[in-house]
């Protein structure tokens, strides 16, 4: 049995599965086939994925990602900000969890 089948068999979808869910709205694909080339840590989020909820890496290029992905620019000056796809209604979040060190998070929902 793969690995993909038994994280499947746990509750959680396997890299293949959460690739899968973003392909159908254009606007989450690229997002995340932009991600994915941006960062490697695509794996890993997909493993430790709770609740349905990515979590992502977040710096400036993310941020850029997401405003041409999904058409809003996040200040970095705000403690959250909350948002949805236009075509798909997929939310994602970022919340700035430690001001005093600008550790954040960005979260997108794997099934919208």
């Amino acid at each position: 049995m793969t690995s993909e089948k038994i994280t499947s068999q746990k509750g959680k979808k396997s890299v293949s599965e959460v690739i899968a869910s973003f392909v159908a709205c254009p606007r989450c694909s690229y997002f995340l086939s932009s991600y994915r080339l941006l960062h490697e840590d695509f794996d890993s989020a997909v493993k430790e994925s709770a609740a349905g909820w990515l979590l992502l890496s977040w710096d400036g290029a993310v941020n850029l990602l997401v405003q041409k992905s999904f058409g809003c620019h996040i200040y970095m000056e705000l403690d959250s900000f909350q948002g949805i796809c236009r075509e798909c209604q997929r939310p994602y979040s970022y919340q700035k969890i430690d001001p005093d060190t600008d550790k954040t998070s960005f979260r997108v929902k794997i099934v919208p």
